[in-house]
């Protein structure tokens, strides 16, 4: 796995603690025609004893699984009253079971499937709805050297994540240097919250990098030295080193305050994190290239790491020769 932010490290770990564990199963098969069937299983676990968990209405909202979307419930497992959790909504099963099949009947009906696999950050549908994890998928045919070429395609991403991280610590920067200066305009407050706001961005854009410590740290020493210049003359505005000790906790995060931020805000992504996506895509013909994790015949497979996807977006794809 590639290395996460130290920003969202804390968090990870805060909220790994609080989930339990889901797994979506899908199977692809795709047809020389570029016809084909997709069939997804999601199978979640309860949390421990003494947890907060979801309800099983609360967890199916949060994982769209309504009829409307083609979802079915196919198993609901008993909890054992000691270990089950109650709510308005009732009960959470010990273990449940959906599944959703789906057929394309031509290469441009997979798109339509997109947003068959979607967590809501926000299952209540209010304060930062518009966070979602998701999918889009698509097949393309093409003609290369006379040869017939099929190439199936997933995106995985996490959509508006990130930008709420960062929305939210640029808040409490304002809100920190505001405590030193109250008097700084509302430009200079503008100023500050963009600064904030592209620093986390960079900050966990950093994590896909193989990067060392220094290049967090310079990233802190030129958002401290430009917010130090934007409050350059303001009466009560920060020392140079109370500026880098805000910066440095906003970026860092090291008490984990973040971690309680998105378990109340976003508990969406509380479950996300404890996610699994296996899929395996059978293409009608030999596998020529392709970014799997293990190719077995015609049949390519992977395993989603949905931690990366917290930063960029996961691809997977496979191209084929079709026979004939």
């Amino acid at each position: 796995m590639k290395r996460i932010a130290r920003t969202l490290l804390p968090i990870l770990i805060g909220l790994i603690a609080l989930t339990g564990c889901q797994e979506y199963d899908v199977e692809v098969v795709v047809e020389p025609d570029g016809s084909g069937s997709r069939e997804l299983v999601l199978s979640t676990n309860s949390r421990p004893n003494g947890t907060s968990e979801p309800t099983l209405m609360e967890f199916e909202h949060a994982y769209c699984l309504d009829d409307r979307s083609g979802w079915k419930t196919v198993e609901t497992g008993k909890a054992e009253e000691e270990d089950s959790t109650k709510s308005f909504f009732g009960t959470r099963p010990s273990r449940a079971l959906w599944q959703r099949d789906a057929r394309a009947t031509r290469p441009t009906d997979w798109a339509r499937m997109s947003g068959d696999i979607r967590l809501l950050g926000d299952p209540v549908g209010s304060r930062d709805s518009e966070v979602e994890f998701t999918n889009r998928i698509a097949v393309e045919t093409a003609t290369d050297s006379g040869k017939a070429i099929l190439t199936y395609s997933e995106q995985f991403e996490w959509i508006g994540l990130k930008e709420a991280v960062a929305h939210r610590q640029a808040d409490l920067f304002v809100k920190q240097t505001d405590e030193h200066c109250p008097e700084i305009s509302p430009e200079v407050r503008g100023e500050l919250r963009g600064l904030m706001i592209g620093a986390m961005l960079m900050e966990l854009d950093l994590s896909v990098r193989d990067v060392d410590d220094g290049e967090h740290e310079a990233l802190a020493a030129t958002i401290t030295d430009l917010a130090l210049a934007a409050m350059t003359g303001k009466h009560g505005a920060p020392t140079p080193a109370e500026m880098t000790a805000i910066v440095t906790r906003l970026l860092a995060d090291p008490d984990g305050e973040l971690t309680d931020w998105l378990e109340e805000m976003l508990p969406g992504a509380g479950l996300g994190i404890e996610t699994a996506i296996e899929i395996s895509v059978t293409l009608p013909g030999e596998i020529v290239q392709s970014n799997a994790d293990t190719i077995d015949g015609r049949t390519a497979s992977w395993t989603i790491d949905i931690l990366q996807a917290l930063v960029w977006p996961v691809e997977i794809f496979a191209r084929a020769e079709i026979d004939g």
